[in-house]
């Protein structure tokens, strides 16, 4: 059985201030939104294109995203992508891509 590459470095700002949550067993979970933002030209004029990635931290690297992380922050996220499954309301199944974080450096420092 192959073992295949998963790695992502997505850099760019928090979107809004990161949600911090204990699971049952009292492990901190962090959930923020990094937006990284291309800058092109097309027909002469400047246009621009925003990608808006779901970021989600465990443990200590939580804390961590929890006490230094704001709104505005430049990032560089070092992480694995994941599925993430559920139930919605309505009986169907749902599905989300999102950026498990194994390190974060923090833009301009």
């Amino acid at each position: 059985m192959l073992n295949f590459i998963n790695n992502v470095i997505f850099e760019g700002e928090v979107s809004k201030e990161p949600e911090n949550k204990t699971t049952a067993k009292g492990v901190n979970v962090c959930n923020f939104t990094v937006v990284n933002k291309e800058y092109f030209q097309k027909e002469g004029e400047e246009k621009s294109h925003s990608t808006f990635v779901e970021c989600e931290a465990w443990g200590n690297l939580a804390s961590f995203c929890v006490k230094e992380l704001k709104q505005g922050k430049e990032v560089r996220i070092f992480g694995r992508l994941k599925t993430s499954f559920w139930k919605a309301p309505d009986g169907h199944s749902r599905s989300k891509l999102l950026i498990q974080v194994i390190n974060v450096d923090l833009g301009g420092e």
